[in-house]
């Protein structure tokens, strides 16, 4: 999960006089080291690629680096940046999944002559002993069925999965990733991160985690017979059990350190809980237009950045680490980032250098795409500048580029 990190918050709108008069002093510098690295960054090919970049001094609102600031490009994974921000301006980061389970028919005696639904809610965390809670449902269905006395159960178990509609691979996902894990979507019921054996994609994780629950009834002494083949009416079913996950701000860690798409897919459908995706990306936007950002040029179809088809700017993403930078909870927004030379995706860049620990970058990379984004912190860790990298089409190894991306960092925060 990440060095735990505690950052307090700078205001966006800056300071006057002195603060100024530093800032234009300390942008010249950066300027000038910027002019001295050819255009931010030089790697083979370079002439050939995309690259967006934005350097904003959070103590100011200036750009001190700025390069084709409004090209849209493919963010690939910094576009959870954007996912993480919805819900904190949603207010959700102190909520958690809730899966309730239920009964059907009726118990007589030891035996239940009825079925056992659990009604998923889109927890990602669901079966994944990594996960703090992640292994509870399981052992609450149980515990309840054995508290009631149930020794067999006449009917089946149920995955309810009505309450997120599309589930699985998103359509804009390339099709070469839906049999990895990475690519294996969301589900109302998710079982060990959608994942079977080492990275490939669970074909049915509610049918998976189904059979968990039976495999377990079955070690406490509970039989299932599989007597019913649809499931009860909504109307007939009594409560059993219900399980929390832990709570989102500790989901969006994961899914940042991590870089975990299926947790990304989780926050961005929590925003229209019950609804559609597009009810999700539709929700998002309006978020995001409640922090004075103007998405009208920011193409978004999922939470992750799994889809070849999302679009934003560094500009865009910059003014929107600036408004999270200067919210009341901006200490917690921040810590969400892995530190450079030291946690996650980000673990080997800048490391062993001056800036070690003192980047929090979220990383994004795909095929031709190498992404950086997040906050230059000082020494008591509070957020100085944002940092938006973004380079795609290039044809050289991704090393290449990486290294380019860290010489550049090193030269602006020199």
């Amino acid at each position: 999960m990440g060095k735990e990190k505690t950052y307090s918050a700078i205001p966006y709108s800056g300071r006057r006089g002195a603060g100024i008069r530093r800032g234009l002093l300390a942008a010249g510098l950066l300027v000038a080291a910027f002019a001295a690295t050819a255009q931010g960054l030089s790697f083979r090919g370079r002439e050939a690629a995309q690259v967006g970049i934005v350097v904003r001094d959070l103590s100011t609102g200036r750009e001190t680096v700025s390069v084709n600031p409004e090209t849209a490009l493919t963010p690939a994974s910094i576009t959870k940046c954007v996912t993480a921000a919805s819900v904190f301006a949603a207010g959700l980061v102190d909520n958690s999944f809730e899966t309730p389970a239920f009964i059907s028919g009726s118990i007589d005696g030891d035996v239940l002559n009825g079925s056992v639904v659990i009604a998923g809610k889109g927890d990602p965390t669901t079966s994944l002993p990594s996960f703090p809670r992640g292994t509870g449902l399981t052992d609450s269905i149980a515990s309840a069925l054995c508290r009631l006395g149930v020794r067999k159960v006449t009917g089946s178990i149920f995955p309810d999965c009505s309450w997120v509609p599309s589930q699985g691979p998103n359509s804009r996902w390339e099709i070469g990733d839906a049999e990895w894990s990475y690519g294996a979507g969301l589900y109302a019921i998710n079982y060990n991160g959608n994942t079977r054996g080492t990275d490939k994609a669970l074909p049915d994780p509610p049918e998976a985690f189904a059979a968990e629950v039976e495999s377990e009834l079955g070690r406490r002494g509970i039989t299932v017979e599989w007597g019913e083949e649809e499931p009860p009416l909504a109307d007939s079913l009594l409560p059993l059990a219900a399980h929390k996950s832990a709570c989102f701000d500790e989901i969006l860690s994961r899914m940042m350190v991590k870089s975990d798409n299926l947790f990304a897919e989780a926050m961005l459908r929590a925003l229209a809980p019950g609804g559609s995706l597009k009810a999700s990306l539709t929700r998002e936007k309006e978020l995001l237009g409640g922090l004075g950002l103007d998405t009208s040029s920011v193409g978004l179809f999922d939470g992750s950045g799994l889809s070849r088809n999302d679009r934003f700017s560094a500009r865009f993403l910059s003014l929107l680490l600036a408004k999270m930078a200067g919210r009341p909870d901006a200490a917690r927004y921040a810590a969400l980032f892995p530190l450079a030379g030291r946690d996650g995706t980000v673990k080997k860049l800048l490391r062993g250098t001056r800036l070690e620990g003192k980047l929090a970058l979220k990383s994004g990379s795909m095929m031709g795409v190498l992404c950086y984004a997040g906050y230059k912190i000082d020494n008591d860790g509070t957020p100085t500048h944002a940092v938006v990298v973004m380079v795609n089409g290039y044809f050289c190894p991704s090393a290449e580029v990486r290294k380019a991306i860290q010489n550049f960092l090193l030269n602006t925060f020199s």
